[in-house]
């Protein structure tokens, strides 16, 4: 069981199956793929929905575009808001949200639009920039983490949840998606912005049966100017935030390696709402003010 936190977070998601579980889910895409009767194609988009592989949101988001059935495209489309994270690889997850922008504009039944714009709006941010810039782009450096048991893999999932949850309408990118270069921000009007996060100490004290873990964590953000533009910063263009977390959980291996997790994403959580998402914000503000 997972421990108590002080403040509220989502956990991270890692998608992982069984050899057993994938030929499920293989068999299942197959039906949803090729099966003439609804009510199998249907079965095997509510098995899919609730299964967090790739292969799923993959074979979903086929259905979502191809599906004779308004209720099965329905039914892809809201499943794909829910299962559509940073664990997705960057390819089927921008195929993904493709497939829920293109069905928002463009489906004939009216439902499958209504729940396509849902889950858009709840997933658009982690669109890598290939195409059309938004407004803002955060470009997602590579965090360091100090902490045992605390990967900076995981780290960085964390900092891109935190910052979707904080400002869903920021699109954002790690350098393995891609960033976009100075001249196609500047050709796009896109104010941009570099943010990053350091996990600074991870402390856990046994008290009876369980384990106090308190963590400390940093984000750094600066104005961004693409990813082949020379750094130069002006004064107000940079800004750091430290933040402090505690988890109380059993003591177990596992509940202490969770509660580390949980104790770093729920500071980045409130770093990025109270601090770091505000302070791009006002400096996007500024800029656009300045005619960058």
């Amino acid at each position: 069981m997972r421990g108590a936190v002080v403040v509220a977070l989502i956990g991270a998601v890692v998608f992982v199956a069984s050899p057993a579980r994938a030929d499920g889910i293989a068999q299942r895409a197959r039906q949803l793929r090729a099966s003439p009767s609804f009510k199998v194609r249907l079965s095997a988009a509510l098995w899919l929905a609730e299964r967090r592989d790739v292969r799923a949101v993959r074979a979903l988001a086929e259905a979502l575009r191809h599906d004779r059935e308004a209720t099965v495209r329905a039914l892809a489309a809201a499943a794909l808001g829910r299962l559509i994270d940073e664990s997705v690889a960057a390819r089927e997850r921008d195929a993904a949200i493709d497939a829920l922008a293109a069905a928002a504009r463009s489906d004939a039944d009216v439902r499958v639009r209504r729940k396509a714009l849902a889950s858009y709006k709840r997933v658009r941010a982690l669109r890598s920039p290939d195409g059309a810039l938004p407004s803002v782009f955060v470009a997602i450096g590579a965090p360091t983490s100090r902490a045992p048991g605390v990967a900076a893999a995981d780290v960085q999932v964390a900092v891109r949840r935190a910052l979707r949850q904080a400002a869903p309408d920021f699109g954002q990118a790690t350098q393995r998606d891609g960033w976009p270069t100075e001249r196609a921000l500047r050709r796009a009007g896109t104010a941009a912005f570099f943010v990053n996060a350091s996990v600074r100490d991870v402390a856990v004290t046994r008290r009876g049966g369980r384990a106090d873990v308190r963590c400390t964590v940093g984000m750094q953000v600066n104005v961004w100017r693409g990813a082949d533009a020379a750094e130069r910063l002006r004064p107000g263009e940079a800004a750091s935030a430290t933040g402090t977390g505690r988890v109380s959980a059993a003591y177990t291996p596992a509940a202490i390696a969770a509660a580390r997790r949980d104790c770093v994403a729920a500071v980045l959580d409130q770093l990025a709402a109270r601090q770091v998402a505000p302070f791009i914000r006002r400096a996007a503000t500024t800029r656009v003010a300045r005619g960058e």
